[in-house]
């Protein structure tokens, strides 16, 4: 019986989010990487923009850790994605109108606990009726949408 093999170091190894790692680590995980669950590590530094070329990607958690920048549009490209937990950072700025062409795909977007500012772009209006939406932190939020008025009582006979 072969000897077992050593504990692999945490992954990521860095404490900085930076684009290089990312990507280098993400694609070496495996040829489609689709989990990357980082919350609580310790991350800093800014979202990478490249992480739109993690095509395959389904699973994106980087809460509680120490992010900084805005949310990177290129996470609209992420068509996968079907979980998004960005919440509790230092993130700033207005979400990224993109990010609505995830909208299909999904099932969850937490930004909650940041410095996000603006409005919800009106194409993430379609993530209401079907995903937990957590962006209670947003400055200048529109009202939510009436419901429609049911249709009228057709008249006494």
């Amino acid at each position: 019986e072969p000897p077992p093999s050593p504990p692999s170091p945490p992954w990521p190894p860095w404490s900085s989010l930076d684009a290089r790692n990312l990507v280098a680590d993400c694609a070496a995980a495996g040829a489609e990487c689709v989990d990357f669950d980082y919350e609580r590590r310790g991350l800093t530094g800014a979202v990478p923009t490249e992480v739109g070329l993690l095509v395959h990607l389904t699973r994106l958690r980087l809460a509680d850790n120490r992010l900084t920048g805005r949310v990177p549009s290129e996470l609209g490209v992420v068509t996968a994605l079907k979980f998004l937990d960005l919440g509790v950072n230092s993130l700033r700025g207005a979400l990224p109108s993109e990010l609505g062409l995830l909208a299909g795909t999904l099932a969850q977007l937490r930004l909650a606990g940041n410095g996000l500012g603006g409005t919800l772009p009106t194409e993430l209006a379609a993530f209401e009726a079907f995903a937990p939406l957590e962006v209670c932190d947003l400055q200048d939020l529109p009202p939510p949408p009436s419901p429609p008025a049911p249709p009228p009582l057709p008249p006494p006979r």
